[in-house]
């Protein structure tokens, strides 16, 4: 079973140098849900931009799969992804551009 660790300090980097005294893997992603920033749009938003780029290499086939929760959560990668497929909502917009 993973450990997990819940570090707590009031400033970032007190935060940062409890973590490096871990023994502990690499930081894959590090993702800020702070509710001041937009909160867990803020983090899914962060963590699939961070992910998306990777597994467009490794997994392509889960991203096709995903592609509409990808877009929707985070438009900007449709341009990455580069798919065939839109959301509904982009389809829209166009249309009422015309």
């Amino acid at each position: 079973m993973a450990a997990h660790y819940w570090v707590r300090a009031p400033r970032h980097v007190d935060r940062v140098g409890a973590r490096s005294e871990l023994a502990l893997p690499p930081i894959l992603a590090a993702v800020n849900a702070h509710r001041r920033l937009r909160g867990p749009y803020t983090a899914v938003g962060t963590l699939l931009r961070q992910i998306v780029p990777d597994a467009l290499d490794t997994v392509p086939e889960l991203v096709i799969r995903h592609n509409i929760e990808l877009l929707t959560t985070t438009p900007e990668l449709l341009d990455l992804a580069n798919q065939r497929f839109e959301t509904f909502a982009k389809a829209a917009l166009q249309e009422a551009r015309l």
